[in-house]
């Protein structure tokens, strides 16, 4: 239902929806996220969705960028058009402000007039999250019980909710800089229906206990504004598989060259990763890997073949892209509409 909503944004009755974080979280889970992305991950690779590059237009005096980021899905049966605007700004910290602000912008395709103003944090994360699962799908171990994730914010909560989804996770290890948002976290989550089965650690960065969850882990997840690798990539298992999201510039590593040239590597967007990635680039500029080293595309046919072997480790990095923005967006809006939210 909520994919097939997605090239459903034709046109629509006069007046503007505004839907805030409360009112998506009645409207879409991270579930009903998954088939969406899976949708719009397959769209990009058969170049059904038209993404113009990023605007990004710096801020020094407060040390921040606020980005543009449109799309539009081609018309199947009819076309989806919107936009995500995002900013952030280190210093609101300061102030008792939330550091990144954004918001996701839907449009009639036919009119151009706007039909629906949505909060974007809520979105991305769970669009994040649903795309780490597609990927999850397609190229971790069919068996993968073990979850690391390096995060405590809503993208690791997103995360863990959505691969629990898709694989049958028994145990899942929380690493975060500060523990104590570790253990709130895993309280919080372990207080949850669906994941009361769960077998839960949590662990402070750089400690045996760290050590030892990397090599115990059968998926990764790196969800942090680290710029220094999280791990020692030598830790890493065969057979393993690793979701990357947190680092988005190209000074930015969360997983050190080691994990990257002993990995198969799918990207969101292959373009972008190759631009904007600090994983990708540091090693490429060390001269450890080529650019080819990215092999395909999520949404690819490849993709899905790519593990060959139960050793082989996979890495999927994602730096995010607009087509998901749209494509979550497009979904939240109808099944809001059908709920009677907003």
């Amino acid at each position: 239902e909520a994919a097939a909503a997605v090239g459903g944004g034709g046109q629509q009755e006069a007046g503007i929806t505004y839907l805030r974080e409360a009112q998506l979280r009645q409207a879409i889970s991270v579930q009903d996220a998954i088939p969406v992305m899976r949708f719009a991950f397959t769209q990009l690779a058969q170049d059904q969705v038209t993404v113009p590059t990023r605007v990004q237009i710096p801020v020094p005096e407060h040390d921040g960028v606020t980005l543009f980021m449109p799309a539009r899905f081609l018309p199947s049966p009819t076309a989806t058009l919107g936009i995500k605007i995002v900013s952030t700004r280190p210093g609101n910290a300061k102030i008792g402000r939330d550091t990144v602000a954004g918001l996701i912008m839907l449009l009639d395709d036919t009119t151009g007039a706007t039909l629906a103003i949505m909060e974007a944090e809520y979105l991305t994360a769970i669009r994040t999250a649903a795309g780490s699962a597609v990927a999850t799908q397609d190229l971790a171990l069919p068996t993968a019980s073990s979850l690391l994730v390096f995060g405590a914010g809503q993208q690791a909560a997103a995360h863990i909710r959505a691969i629990c989804c898709v694989r049958p996770i028994k145990r899942v290890c929380i690493i975060n800089r500060t523990q104590e948002k570790a253990e709130q976290l895993r309280a919080s989550l372990a207080a949850e229906a669906e994941l009361k089965d769960i077998e839960w650690s949590v662990g402070p960065k750089d400690s045996a206990e760290d050590r030892d969850a990397v090599r115990n882990a059968e998926i990764i997840v790196t969800a942090t504004n680290s710029s220094r690798p999280l791990f020692d990539g030598t830790l890493v298992q065969p057979g393993t598989h690793l979701n990357c999201v947190g680092s988005y510039t190209p000074t930015m590593q969360e997983v050190d060259t080691e994990t990257v040239v002993s990995a198969k590597v799918v990207a969101d967007s292959v373009t972008q990763v190759l631009a904007e990635a600090g994983d990708i680039i540091i090693p490429i500029q060390q001269e450890r890997i080529t650019s080819a080293h990215v092999v395909t595309g999520l949404g690819s046919e490849l993709c899905s073949k790519l593990r060959i072997s139960p050793k082989d480790i996979t890495l999927f990095k994602s730096v995010g892209n607009a087509a998901q923005d749209v494509a979550i967006a497009t979904a939240a809006f109808s099944l809001a509409k059908a709920k009677g939210i907003g």
